[in-house]
């Protein structure tokens, strides 16, 4: 049987296309970052379903690069400088310093935590938080989490801004339920959206996470799109109707404040 030389391919075995190549390693990077921790290529291969001597190339071509680094004495890898330096950028580029600037006072008027997420696909993703400084049990959410735009008043209220065919493209999806209270009837989560609409802010009270209440607003971009959102939130006993009441109309401010469309304030 003739030998095949060394760093050559036959037709048999045919190159990786570096698109798909360049798609895994980003969803790998992203999964690392989502989820944290310390990723073998063990874990890699199993949560992507890929070869474990792919995963261990991927990996080691982010750490390469800086992206990640490994820790040598776990043979994992972890996020590294690279990936901090492009969040940063990426905080300085869509405006966030001046969010967190206006989480913070959403936060210390409010004495719950504030958060701000944003449209990505069909979730909406934690992108910076000021957590509660005044009470011991208070809301806490990672950087970085990722929810289903139909659970939730940070993900509804996005969805509900939404043009109506992405809307409808969306009802038409899965809709999974995180809790017993998540609408997941296209009908019912319609109708629910169409409230929000209409009163400019959404309340949700253990559609995500049991126990926990939120409120929130949208925000919008240049062009009058919904991009994101405003909340705050908290444990449902804190959160009673009055607090609500209160609290959705400092979210709204801030979303205004946030959003960069002209009449995005009387929205």
């Amino acid at each position: 049987m003739a030998r095949v030389p060394r760093g050559r391919r036959t037709a048999e075995m045919p190159r990786p296309s570096p698109l798909k190549t360049v798609d895994e390693a980003l969803e790998l990077l992203l999964a690392i970052a989502r989820n944290g921790g310390a990723w073998t290529p063990s874990r890699a291969a199993a949560a992507f379903g890929l070869p474990k001597s792919n995963a261990h190339r991927l990996l080691a071509a982010l750490a390469e690069r800086g992206f990640l680094v490994r820790d040598r004495s776990a043979r994992a890898y972890r996020l590294g400088l690279a990936a901090w330096m492009v969040g940063q950028a990426a905080r300085e580029e869509l405006g966030f310093p001046a969010v967190r600037g206006v989480l913070t006072r959403l936060a210390a008027e409010s004495g719950e935590s504030a958060f701000f997420n944003v449209r990505q696909g069909r979730s909406a993703v934690a992108v910076e938080k000021v957590e509660s400084q005044r009470h011991p049990l208070r809301l806490t959410m990672e950087l970085g989490a990722v929810a289903p735009l139909h659970a939730g008043a940070s993900q509804r209220v996005i969805l509900a801004h939404l043009p109506e065919p992405e809307r409808e493209a969306y009802l038409a999806g899965p809709l999974e339920a995180m809790t017993p209270r998540t609408l997941v009837d296209p009908e019912a989560l319609r109708a629910e959206l169409a409230r929000i609409r209409e009163r400019g802010y959404d309340v949700s009270r253990g559609h995500l996470t049991p126990g926990v209440t939120a409120v929130a607003a949208p925000v919008f971009g240049t062009r009058g799109e919904v991009v994101a959102s405003v909340s705050l939130g908290g444990p449902d006993d804190r959160l009673d109707d009055a607090a609500v009441s209160r609290f959705a109309e400092l979210v709204r401010q801030a979303a205004a404040e946030l959003s960069l469309a002209p009449d995005a304030a009387g929205s």
